[in-house]
């Protein structure tokens, strides 16, 4: 099953089921698992945690092997569920608490966490001595500007203690930008939503300062970080994936090819309605007898090296020995910068496991 808030009242996500679709229907066309062809069924929870819960009892109900989550919010309605009936939940980022601690729970990447805390890390080891993080008043933001602060200290810097809250849609960034450079800041962790991202970095640009910002790629989409790019302000990303349209990384070739095919837009959405099947295909094409949730599940606890679309291998035999977040499997996160006008990869993966010990609640 495939399961998200894929058409909502607010909320127009269909690429995260499309994809999904898109996945299936490539497995199926080159010959499905072992001969088999996978029979999928998509459940839209409508962002509505009665429907999300309810989706989890149709899964139940209908046997399925395993449960993908495009983007489900509500997590706690439906992990109880599926963990009664032995069905593995596979989500490309996890997001909420028990997502990081269910045993049910196999998350394909760190999450927020792992991406902000990679960007903290590297504002320590592009030798920012004076950091500030800016978060609007949103819980989830402010959560983001925290990370970034738990991932530079855990590459050795001390707490930052400049940290801006400001409101969203602000008319004017260029006061907080002065501040900022008045207090000697010379980088910023930034928590914004994309159109405060945008906006912020003209600011940068117009006063030419010099601050480098640093943000996670679920606030910095494509279309803010080529207006960075063209303003030439200095930009560092903490991302799960590498650049989805870099055409260089060929290990995204396969999920680039079978998008095009449907006419599914390539973004962060997609990805993650994407992933999960990519995963199911590589542990239930090794496993021998029939293929059930709990004999996938088994299966899967004991997948050592799943590596998918060229990302880094995902150990789900090894959980994180850090109490509440011991579901995270792959702790690496890209750093992407952009340079020349593109959003490139900075480097190797980065392993941010130290990040989650400096969490505090």
């Amino acid at each position: 099953m495939a399961m998200g808030q894929f058409v909502s009242p607010g909320l127009q996500q269909p690429e995260g089921r499309d994809a999904a679709q898109a996945a299936v229907d490539s497995i199926n066309a080159a010959g499905g698992i072992n001969g088999k062809q996978i029979d999928l069924i998509i459940c839209n929870d409508k962002r509505d945690p009665n429907q999300a819960a309810q989706c989890a009892r149709d899964a139940v109900s209908q046997n399925v092997v395993a449960v993908i989550s495009a983007s489900i919010n509500f997590s706690d309605q439906v992990l109880p569920v599926l963990q009664r009936a032995d069905i593995a939940y596979l989500k490309a980022a996890p997001t909420g608490p028990d997502e990081y601690s269910n045993d049910d729970s196999f998350p394909l990447t760190g999450g927020t966490l792992s991406d902000a805390g990679s960007a903290g890390i590297a504002m320590r080891t592009e030798g920012c001595v004076k950091p500030a993080t800016i978060a609007s008043p949103a819980t989830s933001s402010q959560f983001v500007g925290k990370a970034y602060g738990w991932g530079y200290q855990s590459a050795g810097g001390a707490p930052i203690d400049i940290n801006l809250t400001v409101p969203l849609n602000s008319p004017d960034y260029a006061p907080t930008i002065a501040s900022l450079e008045s207090q000697g800041i010379d980088c910023v962790g930034v928590a914004f939503a994309p159109t405060d991202m945008l906006n912020m970095g003209k600011v940068i640009s117009q006063t030419s300062s010099t601050i480098k910002v640093f943000s996670i790629i679920g606030i910095s989409p494509e279309e803010v970080t080529s207006a960075y790019a063209k303003d030439g302000v200095a930009l560092t990303i903490g991302s799960a994936y590498p650049p989805l349209a870099d055409t260089t990384f060929t290990g995204l070739d396969e999920f680039r090819t079978d998008l095009a095919a449907k006419n599914v837009p390539v973004n962060g959405v997609s990805i993650q309605g994407y992933l999960g099947f990519e995963v199911f295909q590589t542990v239930a094409a090794a496993m021998t007898g029939p293929i059930t949730a709990e004999s996938f599940k088994q299966a899967l606890e004991g997948s050592t090296a799943v590596q998918v679309l060229g990302l880094e291998p995902i150990d789900f035999s090894k959980e994180l020995p850090v109490q509440g977040y011991n579901r995270v499997f792959n702790p690496n996160a890209y750093l992407l910068q952009v340079r020349d006008g593109k959003v490139v990869v900075a480097g190797p993966p980065v392993d941010t496991t130290p990040v989650f010990s400096f969490i505090k609640p």
